[in-house]
């Protein structure tokens, strides 16, 4: 009897043909589902990653915590304050995207962290206070200005310097808020519009906190110049702390300027510019017009 092989591995060809283009079709779309799911990852996945693990801390939980949900700090600094309680500072870049500030106390629990939103493809959005509470208010970062904010701050924070300005509102809602402070602030590290108090409206004392009855002591001119700039600069900090002291030896809202080095594609040059010529035209008044 002769075999005839051709026949027979024409024929195994023929039959395992549609099986083997279906299962390269097969790992086909699977390599271009994983190629999807990695861009989404690298983009808008990723940015909502960050609010998820910045959504898991929570003040009184220990910095190991913070370890597992980001890594290793990029940045660490201890000091002390004025009253020479010893805190350290940790500042993790989110890719381009923001910066997370830990501030420790001594037994390395977390007393204050902050998210800062610094590319125009992040701007997430937060409810203040407590949510099911009446207290409770929406705050997109780098888009909600102070003059959308509600109600009246317990505390008011201004501090300037020849490149650096911050603003801050802090905002205290009891029980419903969990005895926490909640603080908006502009950070120059962030994003969002700029229209900067200028100096001659002075700071009400040296630690640069307004107290409530500061605007009392402006001029009607000077009180539009506060209320114009709280309406057109936009808030691109969020901080949650249990600390009395918001400002701790020049630490305020978000990482300093100085201490964290800022990647040229945050911004482009045209915004970074136009940006700065805000910021000293602001700041270089010497009189009200």
């Amino acid at each position: 009897m002769t075999v005839d092989i051709p026949a027979i591995w024409d024929a195994t060809v023929n039959a395992g043909g549609p099986m083997l283009k279906n299962a390269g079709s097969v790992v086909a779309a699977l390599a271009i589902s994983k190629t999807v799911l990695e861009a989404w990852r690298k983009s808008f996945g990723r940015r909502r990653r960050w609010i998820k693990l910045y959504g898991q801390l929570s003040l009184g939980l220990q910095i190991k915590h913070a370890f597992e949900l980001f890594g290793t700090a990029a940045y660490k600094n201890t000091f002390s304050d004025e009253a020479q309680e010893e805190f350290t500072e940790y500042v993790w870049p989110l890719a381009g995207d923001g910066y997370v500030q830990i501030l420790v106390g001594k037994d390395e629990s977390i007393r204050r962290y902050s998210l800062t939103a610094c590319s125009k493809r992040f701007k997430p959005r937060f409810f203040l206070g407590f949510v099911g509470s009446s207290s409770a208010f929406p705050v997109k970062l780098g888009k909600t200005t102070f003059s959308g904010l509600p109600d009246q701050p317990s505390e008011i924070y201004l501090t300037r310097g020849a490149s650096f300005y911050e603003y801050g509102e802090n905002r205290s809602f009891g029980r419903p808020g969990k005895y926490m402070d909640w603080i908006c602030s502009h950070s120059m590290m962030g994003i969002g519009r700029l229209t900067a108090i200028p100096i001659n409206i002075p700071a009400d004392d040296e630690a640069q906190k307004l107290h409530l009855d500061w605007e009392a002591t402006l001029s009607e001119e000077q009180k539009r110049i506060v209320h114009d700039a709280r309406r057109q600069t936009a808030i691109n900090t969020i901080t949650v702390s249990d600390l009395t002291r918001a400002r701790l030896n020049g630490h305020g809202f978000g990482p300093r300027m100085e201490a964290v080095e800022r990647r040229p594609q945050r911004q482009s040059f045209w915004d970074a510019l136009l940006r700065k010529l805000q910021f000293w035209r602001a700041l270089g008044k010497t009189s009200i017009d």
